[in-house]
């Protein structure tokens, strides 16, 4: 049966390069015309110790997922085998380091797959490139698969990568490259892939990562400040933009921590500069007294975090959905705040542009949740048309009348009051942590703070007008309702299109605002549901623990807790698999 997807694995271990192949490859297709998905397993050790994995999904149609099971695999040492070897399809291809792997290890192998030896170590060493097994494996790739021209493509990506390095290590790499491309074409001769249709586009393709695309929606948002501490897996975020922004006039901090880089981001907001940080958990943790510092002075403040496995140090490197409870209530007092989940890579760019633009309209705290398997993998982006894109400005102090106070914190029937900024002439206040009254004078008289606290509140219920209708996929008569949000979307939407194609049907809504997420969605949404399922990777169900209180409807409606806390991202067969089995219970 014919198929218009490939996908390919590189896997071995940390420092021989997987990573760097396959990031090359993803850009290669990408710019060759197909649609591409990533994901990338690897060790929080630096280089040493443990194994790495890239998976690519490249199609003629648009990609939800990386895949589930490989077409191809490059195995560039022996202990792979063992580790990711069961993720090979059933007839599919593995190709592995013979001239260091024995063959006990893979007559071991109870797959059904055909196992293609090639000498990825000897071939490196014969052309002094030892370090280069894995562009060894981009030519073999190169060298088989017949259906897109890679081979002038992937060079033009090796320079890109590698031409900062200098000629030897440049010319090393593309050496390695042509000897993996000839090697293939003399020797392997029976891989069949004549099933694969893959037909490029001629439209032309961005390329980038979660982590990428944020930075990039933070410049086209008007950033022009950014203050952060390393932490993975956000602190891509910092080195695209330290990259970046300063050729726009901006500025770059790297702070002492993650306190000093939220107050360092507020102080620059205050003072007139849209300005945001990056972050992980255990961050975000750090900032929760500063974000309740923003809520309070009312000082537009961005905060993205790039949520990783908990808690504590927890997985430095591995993606769930564990922050979401953090970012809604994880400050003291009542903190008004907008909470936003992109769902993949190119929404991560539009939502980053939503969160300025909400955040200096209502003039609170924006978190933006991503989380490592969006921020850190490769996708192919549609090019994006930056005239479309919308910039709101916060509303700024006009001095009319010299004889009228200034009333920075103003009651008003939206909540926003006009805001000043240092120098300006009429417009001094204090900005502080303390309760203040219309003046910004400190206040601690019941009536002034409890008019003080509705007016924050109020943003809220005017920027639910501001929210984009909420986001549903499949068929609306459905019985069968899915509530997920981030990244546990794209796998449910993929699980639905099959599902619907074996005559099973399912609607999944996935809002991108989770906070405060309007009851009408919600609402309207279960009306003619008997079952709702909540996929989302942590152990507690913390989006439906927000949403289930919401529920209005008099009927009785089965819901499901479809919780997945292993570190590992649902798949769209667990998806089907649901559906499938309620849709037989009949």
């Amino acid at each position: 049966m014919s198929q218009n997807n490939l996908v390919v694995q590189i896997a071995g271990a940390s420092g021989e390069g997987a990573i760097s192949a396959g990031d090359v490859l993803a850009a290669a297709a990408a710019r060759c015309g197909l649609n591409v998905t990533t994901d990338k397993i690897y060790p929080a050790e630096v280089r040493g110790s443990g194994s790495t994995m890239y998976q690519l999904r490249m199609s003629s149609e648009p990609t939800w997922t990386p895949g589930e099971e490989s077409d191809l695999m490059f195995a560039l040492n022996e202990q792979i085998l063992d580790i990711f070897c069961d993720s090979i399809k059933e007839g599919g291809y593995l190709f592995y380091d013979y001239s260091e792997t024995s063959i006990e290890s893979v007559n071991q192998l109870n797959l059904k797959i055909n196992k293609i030896p090639v000498p990825f170590t000897r071939l490196s060493k014969e052309i002094d490139a030892a370090k280069a097994k894995n562009m060894i494996a981009l030519g073999v790739f190169t060298g088989i698969v017949k259906q897109v021209d890679f081979e002038s493509q992937i060079i033009k990506d090796i320079e890109t990568k590698f031409k900062h390095k200098g000629d030897s290590v440049l010319n090393t790499n593309i050496t390695a490259f042509e000897a993996g491309i000839n090697y293939a074409k003399e020797t392997i001769k029976n891989v069949n892939l004549s099933q694969i249709i893959l037909t490029p586009s001629t439209d032309g393709k961005l390329v980038m990562t979660g982590n990428e695309a944020v930075a990039f929606g933070a410049l086209v948002a008007g950033c022009r400040f950014y203050a952060g501490y390393p932490i993975t897996p956000a602190t891509d975020v910092m080195e695209w933009i330290a990259a970046e922004m300063p050729k726009l006039g901006g500025s770059v901090i790297l702070a002492e921590d993650e306190i000093a880089a939220i107050i360092m981001t507020i102080g620059a907001s205050y003072a007139g500069l849209r300005s945001f940080t990056a972050t992980s958990g255990p961050g975000l943790s750090l900032m929760s007294e500063a974000i309740g510092l923003a809520g309070m002075a009312e000082i537009p403040l961005v905060i993205v975090d790039v949520q990783r496995g908990g808690p504590s140090t927890g997985l430095p490197t591995k993606p769930e959905q564990g922050d979401l409870s953090q970012a809604v209530f994880g400050t003291h007092g009542d903190t008004p705040k907008i909470v936003i989940a992109p769902t993949n890579v190119e929404d991560c760019f539009y939502q980053t542009v939503n969160a300025f633009n909400l955040a200096e309209k209502y003039q609170l705290p924006v978190i933006l949740l991503s989380d490592q398997s969006i921020g850190q993998r490769r996708e192919s982006v549609n090019p994006i048309n930056l005239k479309s894109i919308e910039r709101l400005e916060r509303e700024w102090y006009k001095p009319i009348d010299k004889t009228v106070p200034y009333l920075r914190y103003g009651i008003t029937p939206t909540g926003v009051s006009p805001m000043s900024y240092p120098g300006l002439a009429g417009g001094t206040y204090v900005a502080t942590g303390l309760e203040h009254n219309e003046l910004s004078a400190p206040s601690y008289h019941p009536k002034v703070h409890a008019a003080m606290t509705e007016k924050r509140f109020r943003k809220l219920q005017y920027a639910k007008y501001d929210f984009h209708s909420c986001k549903k996929y499949g068929d609306p008569t459905a019985r069968i309702g899915f509530i997920t949000w981030g990244s546990s979307t794209m796998p449910v939407l993929e699980g639905i299109k099959l599902a619907e194609k074996e005559g099973y049907k399912a609607e999944v809504m996935y809002p991108k605002i989770l906070y405060p997420m309007p009851d009408s969605w919600i609402n309207e949404f279960i009306a003619n549901k008997d079952i709702i399922i909540f996929p989302e990777r942590n152990f507690v169900g913390q989006i439906a623990n927000i949403v289930i209180p919401k529920f209005t409807l008099e009927k009785a409606i089965t819901i499901i807790r479809m919780n997945k806390y292993d570190s590992q991202n649902f798949t769209p067969t667990e998806i089907y698999n649901k559906i499938k089995e309620l849709c037989e219970e009949e």
